[in-house]
């Protein structure tokens, strides 16, 4: 099966935190990334809903400090994680 993705996509091993407006901090591992989102596992995935703004805070070996936390859409729930878009101002 031929992958129709627009961007490729890469495996990190990145760590992330998000903002809920209910549960708080809710910890999650960066599966893949590409320019255009990532896809993090989370045991708090059902809590989220779609199109739903969060903020986001990667960490990682090789990410750089230096950046702010992201805005990014969700834009896929599964059992065990989200689908999560950039958002662009």
């Amino acid at each position: 099966m031929k992958d129709r993705r627009q961007h490729p996509r890469h495996t990190p091993g990145y760590t992330i935190k998000l903002s809920h407006p209910i549960l708080g901090a809710v910890a999650g591992t960066v599966n893949n990334m590409s320019e255009s989102g990532v896809f993090i596992t989370t045991n708090a995935a059902t809590y989220f809903s779609l199109q739903e703004w969060i903020e986001a805070s990667i960490t990682g070996a090789d990410w750089d400090k230096a950046l702010p936390s992201l805005t990014m859409e969700v834009v896929r729930i599964e059992s065990n994680g989200l689908a999560l878009k950039f958002v662009e101002y």
